[in-house]
């Protein structure tokens, strides 16, 4: 962001912070106090004072609030506006026909809340009329700053020149700052707290270390963003999207429920984890607590927009023509769709697995995916397959290389898929050693590089794709000490008796292992086999003779990580160096 690489280019040295405290403390130099004045007060007047512009839609005043709650009535429905979120249930009233004249009434008496937080009693219209025509017209740059906001609690130290003490104010919101900011008299010194975080604009938080920072970040933030100083209360909605697109979208990926409000109730905290499943051939399905209700769905254009209509689904709430509000793109699209005051958003979730169209991946994916490089399978996490490659070919056929023996076999592979859609990859005639692979293995979890399968029995098949690089086995131990971060003998982890040692590889083919600093045991190694392997000899030092093999299969080869696995008749060792 611009806005932080400014920061980082005009960073000064905090030239004195007091601490927080709760008592009065002397002070002795006064020439020490970063203190407030002149431009930095106006600055953090315009930031704390109160913006008006929240609630447009009912006064059209940027300089004024109405204090809640009040009673309001719109297109001739009575709502009871509590927070400032029950304002989107006016707009929504106001979206929900195209075409028409909207009116929105307030019941009087209410209470204005001015820029500097005073409060007037508005009787009537007129009376309310004469403020909000103080006002500047719409989007006038104005003095307030909305693109920065304080995360409270902030400290001030209070140097006070007759009394030569120094008191410690907290803040915990914009008013008592602009409050306390506004009433500094001249023989006060005032220093602000660091380090402070700040909320920008795109809620990201930025923390601050200096006044000269915070002055920077006020100074920016004055034009940074739009601060919505109009009475255009639709401006927000952003439905630029024909027809087919917006079904391709519905359809391509299932939809978490974020929030679902009816007649004026909140039934969100009832559908965690609950989405729905829009198909192609126009069903849908309401997923919640394990149960699948599944319904009809249709769409048709109004006005700029589309109104979705849900039938026949079984769930209360969902039964609805909801009018596409407003699409946001962030993590996906999220969609807000309003019925009158009833409110549905849902958010686009294309990592789901879609039950009822098979999964996310196609099967192009997975086959792209088996066909590139080798993998190394572990069946219910036993390590028996650590030494063996497995190559999938394209005519169906697997190549796997015995990396003890040198020795390779064949199989076969297919991939299909169930009723469900579920993709499953089948295993067969594969050597007597590997015979417990011969099975339909059903995907569970997918990516490109780690594959997570099932089969009828509950085992757990895994596969991890290793890919071949340029790097040299000698070179990468060279480059750098090693510690091990993993140890396993026959499925036990032994990491611990290893944690204390630092390994250091010399190109004498010598490596000494220091222990906590101190003691250094001196072994031998050597890269084998054009790095497919590695040897290493410790002598019967403890625990250190657990490493000496004339043959460590390279697992994995990386510039700071080395996965070594050996078998020792009915023993399975595996190690894996990380660089320290």
């Amino acid at each position: 962001m611009l806005m932080k690489k400014y920061f980082l280019l005009l960073l000064l040295p905090l030239i004195f912070v007091f601490a927080c405290q709760e008592e009065s403390s002397s002070i002795t130099d006064e020439e020490e106090v970063e203190n407030i004045s002149g431009s930095m007060v106006n600055l953090l007047a315009n930031m704390s004072s109160n913006d008006g512009s929240i609630d447009n839609i009912l006064d059209s005043a940027s300089c004024l609030e109405i204090a809640l709650p009040i009673t309001v009535i719109v297109n001739g429905i009575e709502i009871n506006v509590t927070t400032h979120n029950d304002l989107q249930i006016v707009e929504a009233i106001i979206d929900d026909s195209v075409g028409d004249i909207d009116t929105i009434e307030l019941v009087f008496p209410i209470t204005l809340i001015l820029a500097d937080f005073t409060t007037i009693d508005i009787n009537n219209e007129q009376e309310l009329l004469s403020y909000s025509m103080s006002c500047d017209e719409d989007n006038v740059q104005d003095q307030d700053i909305e693109c920065l906001d304080f995360v409270y609690p902030i400290t001030f130290s209070i140097f006070n020149i007759n009394a030569t003490t120094v008191d410690t104010v907290n803040i915990v919101n914009d008013e008592q700052l602009y409050e306390f900011i506004t009433s500094i008299s001249d023989a006060t010194v005032v220093s602000l707290n660091y380090p402070l975080q700040v909320i920008l604009w795109d809620d990201s938080i930025l923390t601050i270390n200096s006044q000269n920072e915070l002055e920077i970040a006020l100074e920016v933030a004055q034009d940074a963003c739009d601060e919505d100083d109009d009475t255009d209360f639709d401006d927000d909605d952003n439905i630029n999207i024909d027809q087919d697109q917006f079904v391709f979208r519905l359809t391509d990926c299932l939809w978490e429920i974020e929030t679902l409000v009816l007649d004026n109730i909140n039934y969100t905290s009832d559908l965690v984890d609950s989405y729905l499943d829009f198909n192609e051939n126009f069903t849908v399905s309401v997923v919640t607590d394990g149960s699948n209700q599944t319904g009809t769905w249709s769409i048709e254009p109004e006005g700029e927009s589309f109104r979705v209509t849900i039938d026949s689904i079984g769930v209360p709430g969902f039964e609805n023509d909801w009018l596409l509000h407003t699409i946001e793109e962030d993590d996906g699209y999220l969609l807000d769709l309003r019925n009158t005051i009833d409110i549905l958003r849902i958010q686009e979730n294309c990592n789901i697995e879609d039950t009822d169209a098979g999964i996310t991946y196609t099967s192009e994916e997975v086959v792209e995916a088996l066909e590139t490089c080798e993998w190394v399978l572990d069946l219910d996490q036993n390590g028996d397959y650590f030494f063996y490659d497995f190559t999938f070919n394209t005519n169906e056929t697997i190549l796997v290389a015995n990396l003890l023996t040198g020795q390779n076999t064949s199989g076969n592979w297919n991939l299909s898929q169930d009723p469900t859609g579920a993709f499953m990859i089948s295993l067969s005639n594969l050597s007597a050693e590997l015979s417990a692979l011969n099975q339909v293995w059903t995907i569970q979890d997918f990516a490109s590089d780690f594959i997570t399968l099932e089969n009828e029995q509950g085992n757990i098949l895994t596969m991890s794709q290793t890919c071949p690089n340029d790097l040299d086995l000698t070179e990468v131990l060279l480059d750098s000490n090693w510690r091990i971060t993993y140890f396993d003998l026959n499925g036990e982890n032994q990491t611990a008796l290893f944690t204390s040692f630092i390994f250091d590889f010399d190109a004498a083919d010598q490596v000494i292992a220091i222990e906590d600093g101190v003691d250094g045991f001196l072994g031998s190694w050597q890269a084998l086999n054009n790095d497919l392997g590695l040897s290493l000899d410790f002598g019967p030092i403890y625990p250190l003779f657990n490493l000496n093999s004339d043959y460590w299969i390279v697992l994995d080869l990386q510039s700071t990580k080395v996965e070594l696995v050996y078998q020792n008749g009915q023993d399975l060792f595996v190690a894996v160096f990380q660089s320290n």
